[in-house]
């Protein structure tokens, strides 16, 4: 008797120490992926280290990325470049980072940014060519890049339309009321046509 009591106790304690359902999070969080914290580090910091060079790299590489995110991947990667001093990387990974399908149009401005200063300003003007869909905070900047190209390739009237666009946008940005104050505005001479009527005596 004594024996079967002690298995019946033994089976009922058995039965209350097995849980009633698994346990288990509701929710699995990873750790961010490489292009979130590229992203991240590069909007919080100015300088940019040989490690953040490799991290956006790596973000770059990201298999699951949308085509937009991997075209930002791409741009930030160029971007760390940039603050590295190495132009040429830059410009191969914008101008690839610039064709991608997705790819915002803000891009061309750090693109032709980088054109700019290697001295290319005929691609930086066509980086720059339709401004369209250029973000409405950014066109300032993206303007007053093209007017940079465009002086340099004695493109005098170009240039002066997007200064005055630029100040017009942007009234408080000092380079391009600098460059503004450059200029000479001279009445502008008669075309042929009207110097012909001119001659001819006609109004």
């Amino acid at each position: 008797m004594k024996s079967a009591v002690s298995a019946c106790m033994l089976s009922v304690l058995f039965s209350m120490s097995a849980p009633h359902a698994g346990a288990s999070p509701d929710v699995y969080r990873s750790s961010p992926s490489p292009a979130e914290l590229c992203a991240t580090e590069l909007g919080r910091h100015s300088e940019a280290t040989l490690r953040l060079q490799r991290l956006c790299d790596a973000g770059a590489k990201q298999s699951d990325l949308t085509l937009s995110g991997r075209a930002a991947a791409h741009a930030n990667a160029g971007t760390v470049r940039i603050r590295r001093g190495d132009l040429e990387g830059a410009a191969r990974l914008l101008s690839e980072a610039h064709a991608m399908r997705g790819a915002s149009a803000d891009i061309a401005i750090s693109l032709s940014a980088v054109l700019i200063r290697m001295e290319r300003y005929d691609e930086a003007v066509l980086a720059l060519a339709d401004l369209d869909q250029v973000s409405e905070e950014l066109l300032a900047k993206a303007l007053y890049n093209r007017a940079t190209a465009e002086l340099q390739r004695n493109n005098v009237e170009a240039a002066f339309v997007d200064l005055r666009k630029t100040v017009q946008l942007a009234p408080d940005f000092g380079p391009a009321q600098d460059m503004l104050k450059r200029f000479q505005v001279t009445p502008h001479a008669l075309t042929a046509d009207a110097q012909d009527s001119t001659r001819n005596g006609q109004p």
